[in-house]
């Protein structure tokens, strides 16, 4: 006869038995629906993926908003679009699949520009303006020149017996054409008007909406902080305070000032005056651009102070031929990572890890100034990486690549 507590631990263990049998298959379970969430996840990034090679693989600056069925089963689709963003394009991929539980969504965005080729941006270029071009002090170039019939003569203070440390190649008499309808676009941009005021702190606008506009007379920034998809318009100036933070925003005035210690990301077009103060950071990829226009045809300026650095774009560009050239000023402990390019005068003090291209050099004394000098300037292309993207001024674009990505 079997004892009754027997029983009793029989119908105990069954229990436990029976408890941890139901938790290993609620794991299972578990574990097999986390598979099923990272599979669907996996498929989502590379459909993700997909949309913006496709996106990539395209010339065009603008597609407007499209559905693509990637593999034609109505699974998995993707919402494309790109549209201008200054001298960028935005792009926006939206992919969708459907689950069993309904429909599962990644979201995508990215700032695009043009590949950098080497072969493309030497160091220096500097038109044929039948000067030569004058090394002063401890003046480097480091990487290929285009340099005028005259090349260049040693100043006073110049030790090396070196002057440029790469290829040499004759220049021509102007420097090769900018896109001339991205410039044209860019003028579009200065008589936005919008309905909404500058907040009083934080305002993030995504790239899937409309883009906001905020436009005054002088827009004054002193303490907000404006991500995304805004553009800011002033009849008169914007003044971009330290305190201030922006993040893929564009300003568009005549007159434009980062007030001292600013930081941020940011595309600045002015046609009058843009000017950086000392010890600003102006992140990658940034776009300083000075348009000189018939609504300003006296001599504008572009000023980057002692201190101040700048990584991306910093260009100059008239948009007729006037006869005061625009200027730009680089003082000396300034630093640009990226490009400068100045159909004009360019006064270069201080440091340049990319390329620079100009029309003339131009260096200034409390007295007067020479044309095609530099002194105690840096230029070395070598330091800017292969990863650089730049903005779209080029009249041929080469190969797209993602310069930012926006999520």
């Amino acid at each position: 006869m079997i004892p009754a507590r027997a029983m009793f631990y029989a119908i105990v263990v069954s229990l436990l038995i029976a408890l941890l049998s139901g938790m290993l298959i609620s794991l299972a379970h578990l574990q097999r629906l986390q598979q099923i969430e990272q599979s669907q996840q996996a498929q989502l990034s590379r459909n993700a993926r997909s949309g913006a090679a496709l996106l990539l693989g395209s010339k065009e600056h603008t597609i407007p908003l499209q559905s693509l069925d990637l593999f034609g089963d109505a699974q998995d689709s993707v919402l494309v679009q790109k549209s201008n963003w200054g001298l960028f394009s935005v792009a926006s991929v939206l992919a969708t699949k459907q689950t069993a539980s309904g429909r599962d969504s990644l979201y995508r965005g990215m700032l695009i520009g043009e590949a950098l080729l080497p072969q493309l941006s030497p160091a220096l270029y500097l038109c044929d303006r039948a000067l030569p071009l004058t090394f002063m002090g401890n003046t480097v170039v480091k990487g290929n020149a285009f340099l005028p019939p005259s090349g260049v003569v040693r100043g006073y203070g110049y030790l090396s017996d070196e002057f440029v440390q790469g290829a040499q190649q004759t220049s021509m008499p102007f420097l090769p054409p900018l896109n001339e309808a991205s410039m044209k676009s860019l003028l579009n941009l200065f008589d936005q008007k919008g309905s909404t005021s500058l907040p009083p702190d934080s305002l993030s606008h995504s790239f899937l909406e409309p883009t906001l506009v905020i436009s005054g007379q002088t827009l004054s920034l002193q303490g907000q902080k404006l991500r995304g998809n805004i553009l800011l318009s002033a009849s008169q100036e914007i003044i971009v305070g330290k305190g201030c933070s922006l993040e893929d925003v564009l300003l568009f005035a005549p007159k434009v000032t980062f007030e001292q210690g600013f930081e941020g990301t940011v595309q600045a077009y002015a046609y009058k005056e843009l000017t950086v103060k000392s010890s600003c950071k102006l992140h990658y990829p940034s776009v300083l651009g000075l348009l000189q226009t018939e609504a300003f045809p006296e001599k504008v300026s572009l000023l980057l102070e002692a201190d101040s650095k700048v990584e991306g774009l910093v260009f100059a560009y008239p948009m007729l031929a006037f006869r005061q050239a625009p200027y730009v000023s680089v003082a000396e402990k300034a630093l640009v990572r990226g490009f400068v390019w100045v159909r004009g005068e360019l006064e270069l003090r201080g440091t340049v890890h990319g390329s620079v291209s100009c029309d003339v050099f131009r260096l200034s004394s409390p007295d007067t100034y020479y044309q095609n000098y530099l002194s105690n300037a840096t230029i070395d292309r070598s330091l800017l990486p292969n990863e650089f993207v730049c903005p779209f001024i080029s009249e041929k674009t080469s190969k797209l690549a993602i310069a930012k990505w926006l999520n």
